[in-house]
């Protein structure tokens, strides 16, 4: 796994220019909206968090830490839970969201918002954590050694790091042909940076695409078969890809004793005539995996909940 990626400072740019975009505003609220067709696992994996951290029995006032916290809606139910909280994130507008959904918080001084990148060093004192939460955005880091060594140093001895991360290889993209094409490539190629699930893109942007970049512009290259599924972004961010084992490696690089493991959602059901057939399925695939009847299927979650502590 590559720790630091190539112009890091650029990425920290791109990332910041996207989530102080005014499109990016639809976050404030739309997340966890029944309305949205993904709130089904963003729900979850937030309950799947919170529960882990319900888990460690911290004593009431404990120090929480939340890393790309978005607009708050994690950090309020953290607040309700009796801890103090603090959030660090790059958006300007999703930290004021933040004040403004945990206000009670914020004037009780039980709760504050930093807006900053987490590739930045963090305004707090060492050892000053029991716990942090990052729920979806290492994704978007480019120095993994200086977010990470940062880590540590704020979290006590004995603290603990609850990490939650989209998985490369969801079962949901399996069974769909196109996107099950570039899992595979992700597989053999060992790609570390997201990709588009179009033909183009795996044959351009990949660790092949030294062989197909000079074809990118003819017309076979071209064709709606071959651009199929191809995004089309006004920021240039490298999105990196993560798996158990990945994530399982970054641990413990920097010091991280695993202690509990789960995943959060198989499928999404959409409300037509199979709904309850995908939800069923889902429902069962989650208990198998809850109940560790099969671990392995958190291999092929899509999202992966990782408790660990610190050594």
């Amino acid at each position: 796994m590559k720790y630091e990626i190539d112009n890091e400072e650029i990425q920290d740019k791109e990332v910041s220019g996207w989530w102080n975009d005014d499109r990016t505003k639809k976050w404030h609220n739309f997340t966890y909206d029944k309305d949205n067709p993904l709130s089904h696992h963003l729900i979850l994996r937030q309950k799947k968090v919170l529960n882990y951290l319900k888990l460690l029995n911290l004593p009431k006032g404990s120090k929480v830490l939340e890393l790309g916290g978005g607009a708050g809606q994690t950090a309020k139910k953290i607040c309700e839970l009796g801890y103090n909280i603090t959030g660090i994130d790059i958006s300007k507008h999703l930290c004021e969201e933040s004040e403004k959904k945990c206000k009670k918080f914020v004037t009780e001084g039980t709760a504050k918002f930093i807006n900053q990148s987490m590739e930045k060093k963090f305004p707090i004192n060492d050892n000053e954590f029991d716990a942090c939460i990052i729920v979806g955005s290492i994704q978007y880091v480019g120095n993994l050694n200086y977010c990470f060594n940062e880590i540590n140093r704020v979290l006590k001895n004995d603290g603990n790091l609850i990490l939650c991360q989209a998985n490369m290889y969801p079962l949901l993209d399996l069974i769909k042909p196109r996107h099950a094409i570039l899992k595979l490539s992700y597989f053999l190629l060992n790609e570390e940076f997201l990709i588009s699930p179009s033909f183009k893109s795996i044959l351009c942007e990949s660790r092949i695409g030294k062989y197909f970049k000079k074809y990118e512009n003819t017309t076979f290259m071209n064709l709606n078969f071959m651009t199929k599924g191809t995004d089309k972004l006004d920021y240039k961010i490298k999105k990196r890809l993560y798996s158990y084992n990945r994530l399982k490696k970054l641990l413990v690089k920097f010091n991280f004793d695993i202690t509990k493991k789960t995943g959060a959602t198989f499928f999404f059901p959409k409300k037509n005539i199979f709904f309850y057939f995908w939800y069923i399925l889902d429902l069962l695939l989650q208990k198998i995996l809850d109940f560790k009847i099969i671990p392995f299927l958190i291999n092929f979650s899509d999202n992966i909940v990782i408790l660990a502590k610190k050594k």
